[in-house]
């Protein structure tokens, strides 16, 4: 394929999207590993928000390199990209590929759509005041049901984020962001692009490319250097330090 705008789009800005959406996908994940527990909604959001974007932006990569073609009315084409709805383009790509998810995984999915098209403006309305937070609501009770568990928001009594909760997480995104992911990368080589490249060691890289979906990598090598430093300091007498 030679230089077309067509190309360009395809190979280098929907390359640049890959990019942003491992981003948003990682940064999501991030967020969930810095929260300590379920008290705060606003830390809920702020995953649930980046989470929603990333696989927005990925799941309108695939549908592109699945339906597009030079033949086709463009504007008309752009214009069936313009929603938030994750359930309507994950369909979309269902009918060119398998996608295999779960009860659990739709369910989540669901939960990104109802809160990108409106959960996360609730708060700006006076009736919001007579019930709890629905995002926040509705992502804790997806995680008891997925885990079988009780999530405590008392401060006093709070259910603490911890590794099992982190893993379930990290797996849920995962499988849907693998699928998708592959998708990209299938229909990138038919047609002889490179979308699905990522930079190495950016955060895409670390999602698409190493499959990580948590930080418990980071977190072990954080507390190993730790260690380090703290027997290094015992031994030269500078543990006062």
């Amino acid at each position: 394929m030679s230089y077309t705008p067509e190309y360009f789009w395809k190979n280098f800005r929907l390359g640049t999207e890959v990019q942003i959406s491992g981003a948003f996908i990682y940064n999501a994940l991030y967020f969930f590993d810095q929260m300590e527990h379920f008290c705060n909604d606003e830390e809920i959001f702020e995953f649930l928000y980046n989470t929603s974007v990333g696989l927005e932006r990925l799941e309108k990569i695939a549908v592109i390199l699945l339906e597009h073609e030079a033949a086709i009315n463009q504007e008309e084409f752009e214009k069936t990209l313009i929603t938030h709805s994750h359930l309507e383009l994950l369909n979309r790509i269902k009918e060119k590929k398998d996608i295999n998810l779960g009860k659990i995984h739709n369910k989540f999915i669901q939960l990104l759509s109802n809160f990108y098209k409106s959960m996360r403006y609730n708060r700006y309305n006076l009736s919001s005041v007579y019930e709890p937070n629905k995002d926040a609501k509705e992502f804790i009770n997806l995680i008891q049901e997925g885990l079988n568990i009780e999530i405590k928001t008392d401060m006093l009594f709070a259910t603490a984020n911890d590794e099992k909760i982190k893993k379930f997480i990290g797996k849920l995104v995962g499988k849907i962001v693998k699928q998708l992911y592959q998708v990209v990368k299938e229909e990138s080589r038919n047609l002889n692009l490179y979308t699905y490249e990522t930079a190495f060691n950016s955060k895409a890289y670390k999602i698409f490319m190493c499959e990580e979906f948590t930080f418990q990598k980071e977190n072990l090598f954080k507390k190993e250097i730790l260690i380090h430093l703290l027997t290094i300091k015992k031994k030269a007498g500078l543990s006062n330090l």
